[in-house]
């Protein structure tokens, strides 16, 4: 990181790959968050991105790196069997002292008082990209573990039953998004697929939705949820880089850090009627930001206005 901030100039390779990469993201950061939230500090203007020229552009990024790269501002997540005291001395000897977490640069969200959005966008392509997102408390409500539990339920493609549900009816791949903040968040359901089953996937999607917030989730669709968050932790924190993530975002966002034990334990005790209650707080259709693009030539927002509500 001192290299990158020293460096007299980055190559063109390396500011090109960062444009890429920048569009391959910027539709997510536009379509969700800037469409729950507004325009934040975070988002980036893609167009101009490509409209500056290489050395300008190194200018930027030079200087923008010379602020960011600052020691006492610093979050640093270690995992493994170590002397945390003899970490401490060689951390505090490189960046002074550490704190250990900051305050969130936004102002406090009442995530119950932002108003969704419907974005359609007709590209020349195989397949529609579906996205569907709602915003969310933040990240002290105790009810975030009940949040996670329902993301399982709702995108564990192999594994849940109404993954495997979507899957028969025509959905490609299927991800999900879900970022808690200080004061708000979103979850957000990306699915993948052909224009003959956008309708169909539409329906099942807010069936399964509806089924949420009106009924207990059955014992064994909680059950299998629980299970599967278990085994994707045990595997993904056998990793340092993953759990030196799952520390250093929660001391981002909340000055502290819970272990993994005791996030599992808070996951076993999540029950069904509180599914229900958070089904019910989170899924609002007023709330909702829909964005589907690709070969969507003829379909209207009414058209899809037919096919959700009936089911909610």
């Amino acid at each position: 990181m001192s290299e990158i901030a020293l460096l007299p100039h980055i190559t063109a390779t390396h500011v090109n790959y960062e444009r890429k990469r920048i569009a391959e993201e910027a539709w997510e950061i536009d379509v969700v968050e800037n469409g729950l939230f507004g325009r934040m500090d975070c988002s980036v203007d893609n167009a101009a991105i490509h409209n500056i020229k290489d050395a300008e552009l190194a200018r930027k990024l030079r200087g923008l790196h010379r602020r960011l790269f600052t020691g006492h501002r610093s979050v640093i997540a270690i995992a493994g069997d170590f002397d945390q005291k003899k970490a401490n001395e060689v951390l505090e000897k490189k960046f002074q002292s550490l704190k250990t977490g900051t305050k969130s640069y936004w102002e406090p969200y009442e995530y119950t008082a932002l108003q969704g959005k419907m974005m359609l966008d007709i590209k020349k392509e195989e397949k529609i990209d579906l996205t569907i997102a709602f915003p969310t408390f933040g990240f002290t409500d105790p009810d975030r573990f009940t949040m996670s539990v329902i993301r399982n339920h709702l995108v564990s493609r192999y594994s849940s039953r109404f993954g495997i549900r979507l899957e028969s009816v025509g959905a490609g791949s299927i991800g999900d998004t879900l970022w808690f903040w200080k004061d708000a968040g979103y979850f957000a359901m990306h699915i993948s697929m052909l224009s003959e089953h956008f309708f169909r996937i539409l329906s099942v999607v807010f069936e399964e939705i509806n089924l949420l917030k009106e009924k207990l989730i059955e014992p064994e669709d909680l059950e299998q949820a629980v299970n599967n968050i278990n085994v994707r932790g045990k595997i993904r924190f056998s990793e340092p880089l993953e759990t030196s993530k799952f520390y250093a975002r929660q001391v981002i966002n909340h000055g502290r850090a819970v272990s993994l034990r005791a996030y599992q334990q808070q996951i076993q005790q999540v029950t069904r009627p509180a599914i229900r209650k958070t089904a019910r707080n989170i899924f609002v259709e007023s709330r909702m930001v829909l964005h589907a693009d690709g070969p969507l030539r003829g379909v209207r927002k009414n058209d899809i206005r037919k096919a959700l509500w009936p089911a909610i």
